[in-house]
């Protein structure tokens, strides 16, 4: 039977039709005549949709369009990469090759592109590119070493971080066999694990002694792992390098360093337990005598008691800042130090804020200076978190069980608020909370907004209150759990709540749990990024004359360090009346003084210099709540105030502000 050959418009056609590549042609008006069935899944659109429109819409850019047929026309095909447009008005690019069609006469009717979609290749090129450039940047810009070796131990590669620890450039080092930089007492520990290394034991971590060009010995933490090829050769190793010399040697100090700050907060912890005794006594005795007074009188009672608890923990925690601050300027190239400092700092931090709110209770300034917009959910959670130890921890160690139900906690908008006093406030609600279930028990935390109020509430399944205990529970001092207690856990909330602008209700019954609910107004305003800058450290006027008076030995040695170190010429003294006698004979730039010292206090001492002369600037810096309207006569005249703790930026800030730049 005879063959039947199919004529070649057939063969041309099902070879468009069943192409996996995208054809199209255009007549000389650059009008779509083809478009096959892998250019429609391409673009998105059908046959009938685009064949007899312009090809131009099928471009990203009108432009490719003639710049295509533009070089079709002079050189007969072109070869290029087009970006090109979906229905979807999505894009992506092809590899395009072109050529001119021609009629039976031989006549040019158009034109056919085949195409194929390269979008996912050319991101891979890409994607690799930057992934190369980027590991090369990082070799380069590393601060650790970046060493490779050849199976020799030899050196192939040598990036500026090892020029910079070891002393050789690159030149020097490549080729070099590792004993040059490795201390004798470390060469058999690093035989050891440069056989493990080529047996392909995986990557290992250790600490050597090195030597550097100078000669100098110095530790280097290293982790070093095989090279192997994709058939498993070990084509050598990579070794990254680090120098702990530093911190080493700053181990020993941060431990001796320790060991006195342990000594220290030992022995002020046993004064201050002798105080708060003496404090409880005077306390109790206090509260017979205002058992008539108003809430507000008793409140202000307690701002004149915690005062001086204040000012001791204020010269506690001014010691501690003082000494990490004068560590930072002396280890600020160590890293790990610096954050270890600055978790010291921020306790700190939060200790003087504890003290403030101490002061706050008496207080009914409505001022939001300090305040910041915050997540009220997220400071539930950390409240939670704060307390954990306490419910899961200690209550799984006596059997007892616990439940955290947050599930009621809704979207709320931020509250501008101080996020430690509100942290306070729920961790004083859980911790009554437990109290009030000693067997266990479930708190819940709701949260919600209504119109221009946020709401929580934390319920619990405890024993309850009386009417009684309710109407007095935000009293000072008023306790149900004596002897332990102290009562001013739900006063200092009241305060801070209404300090907030806010309330707070409670709804109790016997054998059924108690629910607090506090209401907080809601704000307009919008979170913009902040920036905290550090404040100059360097004082410009140099060969300052300051005299610090001040009782407490250790921020005497403090200030003396930090201004010296500063180009000042510093002179102590430890009491108001030497501080007197000696202004009466030397001229001083400044006077650094305290308020509260014993026999002559730092008023009569401000009152003093007021009367020289040539009266030297001058500085209050104390623990205490100064009352600022004391200084506005003439005799008591002071430039600034500086509240204990502080940072030692802010003291120079003041200086400079005073005394300008050195001429």
């Amino acid at each position: 039977m005879e063959k039947k050959i199919r004529p070649a418009k057939e063969l041309y056609e099902n070879l468009v039709r069943d192409s996996s590549d995208i054809i199209i042609s255009v007549d000389l008006d650059r009008k779509v005549i083809v478009f096959n069935p892998a250019a429609e899944k391409a673009f998105g659109y059908t046959k009938e949709e685009i064949i007899g429109k312009h090809v131009n819409m099928l471009y990203a850019d009108p432009s490719q369009g003639l710049h295509v047929h533009k070089a079709t026309k002079e050189i007969s095909t072109f070869e290029g990469e087009i970006v090109n447009r979906r229905k979807d008005g999505s894009t992506f690019i092809s590899q395009l090759s072109t050529g001119v069609l021609h009629n039976e006469d031989g006549n040019v009717i158009g034109v056919m592109g085949i195409s194929r979609d390269i979008t996912k290749k050319k991101l891979e090129e890409d994607e690799l590119a930057k992934l190369l450039q980027k590991s090369l940047l990082h070799v380069q810009q590393a601060p650790l070493a970046v060493i490779e070796w050849n199976t020799n131990f030899e050196v192939t590669e040598w990036n500026p971080a090892a020029e910079k620890i070891f002393g050789y450039r690159k030149e020097e080092a490549l080729g070099h066999h590792a004993e040059f930089i490795i201390h004798e007492a470390a060469k058999e520990h690093v035989d050891v694990v440069w056989q493990s290394l080529l047996s392909q034991q995986g990557g290992m971590r250790s600490t050597n002694e090195n030597i550097t060009k100078d000669g100098n010995i110095l530790f280097c933490e290293w982790y070093n792992t095989p090279l192997v090829s994709e058939s498993g050769e070990v084509l050598g190793v990579a070794s990254l390098a680090h120098d702990i010399t530093e911190v080493k040697l700053a181990d020993e100090k941060l431990k001796l360093l320790n060991e006195t700050l342990e000594q220290r907060v030992a022995e002020r912890t046993v004064e201050l337990k002798e105080k708060n005794i003496v404090l409880k006594k005077e306390i109790a005795e206090r509260e017979k005598m205002e058992e008539a007074l108003l809430q507000s009188e008793k409140l202000k009672s307690i701002g004149t008691i915690t005062a001086g608890v204040s000012h001791e923990f204020n010269n506690i925690l001014s010691i501690i800042s003082g000494k990490v601050q004068l560590l930072e300027m002396d280890y600020n190239d160590n890293s790990e130090l610096m954050g270890e400092f600055s978790t010291i700092m921020k306790a700190v931090d939060d200790g003087a804020a504890i003290t403030d709110n101490m002061l706050k209770i008496t207080k009914s300034s409505d001022s939001t200076s300090a305040f910041v917009l915050s997540d009220l959910n997220e400071l539930i959670k950390q409240s939670i978190e704060f307390t954990k130890p306490r419910w899961k921890n200690m209550a799984q160690i006596n059997g007892i069980g616990y439940i955290m139900d947050q599930r009621g906690m809704g979207n709320v908008s931020l509250l501008l608020c101080n996020p430690i006093e509100i942290r306070e406030i729920f961790i004083n609600i859980i911790n009554n909370a437990m109290d009030a279930m000693p067997d266990g028990g479930s708190i819940s935390f709701c949260t919600w907004s209504k119109e221009d109020t946020l709401f929580v509430s934390i319920s619990d399944t405890g024993k309850g209150m009386t009417k009684e205990v309710k109407s007095y529970m935000f009293d000072p001092f008023f306790t149900t759990k004596c002897p332990e207690g102290t009562g001013l856990g739900m006063s200092i909330a009241y305060g801070i709540i209404t300090r907030h602008g806010g309330k707070i209700e409670v709804e109790s019954d016997l054998g059924r749990g108690s629910t607090f609910t506090l209401q907080f107004p809601t704000t307009n305003k919008k979170i913009s990024p902040t920036m905290t800058l550090e404040l100059e450290q360097e004082i410009y006027k140099k060969n300052l004359r300051i005299l610090v008076v001040e009782d407490e030995e250790d921020l005497c040695d403090i200030l003396d360090k930090f201004l010296s170190r500063r180009g000042c010429k510093v002179k102590i003294v430890d009491n108001g009346a030497g501080a007197i006698n000696i202004i009466k004979v030397e001229d001083f730039d400044l006077i650094l003084c305290d308020l509260g010292m014993p026999d002559v206090n730092g008023y009569k001492v401000v009152r003093a210099i007021n009367e020289l002369i040539k009266r030297p600037k001058i500085g209050i810096v104390t623990g205490w709540e100064a009352d600022r309207k004391l200084f506005d006569k003439e005799d008591m005249n002071v430039d600034f105030f500086l509240k204990k703790p502080f940072k030692h930026s802010e003291l120079v800030k003041h200086i400079n502000e005073l005394f300008g730049t050195d001429s």
